[in-house]
């Protein structure tokens, strides 16, 4: 959100993470045992201010903020969608990017095999590359560039996939698939069969 109304409005965007932020404070929050409320806000002052101050001159020019695409594709009977954070030139090269916080770096695995990096590579081929930014949580804030490309056979592996599993959907099938996602899916008391937290947190569509 702060980085989106910077580039959109050019609103200072440690303004906007500590307002947002702040709202926060009263409401029952879980955190581990080595964050707090605190020590977040301090992180994400930090990691924005750096971004304004390290990385915003690598970005020459903003063609999307908050991008939606929507795409036709023959194997599939619904559209695929999904938004893409930013299009911009980021030294000299036109470039999809997703913003990503993390507790820990990425590795180099993740991001040359990342099918949301893939599915938005789909959403404008014209692009010459896509990219993580990754805003790390960790002790000093540090913020990591990582830049991919896609190729044709990656492409049509992807679609292949992506068929797959629109099909297993529309049939009503869902694999558990566990890892660190777990941990933000809304769906995680359904796999761990906790009846309670599924009341209290999801709601039944007919």
């Amino acid at each position: 959100m702060a980085l989106a109304d910077f580039f959109r409005e050019g609103v200072s965007p440690e303004d906007t993470f500590l307002r947002e932020w702040d709202n926060l404070k009263s409401l029952e929050l879980r955190y581990n045992k080595r964050t707090s409320w605190e020590d977040l806000r301090g992180k994400g002052k930090k990691l924005l201010e750096r971004f304004v101050t390290e990385e915003l001159p690598k970005i020459q020019k903003v063609y999307g903020i908050e991008q939606k695409f929507e795409l036709a594709v023959t194997t599939m009977r619904l559209p695929f969608i999904g938004i893409v954070d930013l299009l911009a030139q980021v030294d000299g090269l036109a470039t999809i990017i997703d913003f990503k916080t993390a507790a820990s770096g990425y590795e180099e695995h993740e991001v040359a095999l990342s099918d949301q990096l893939t599915a938005y590579w789909l959403a404008d081929p014209t692009a010459d590359r896509v990219a993580y930014c990754i805003l790390t949580k960790t002790k000093e804030p540090v913020i990591q560039w990582h830049f991919a490309k896609r190729d044709a056979g990656r492409l049509e592996e992807y679609l292949a996939k992506v068929r797959i599993v629109s099909e297993d959907i529309a049939a009503g099938k869902f694999y558990k698939r566990p890892g660190k996602h777990c941990g933000y899916c809304d769906f995680l008391p359904v796999c761990l069969e906790d009846k309670k937290k599924v009341q209290e947190s999801l709601v039944k569509i007919a």
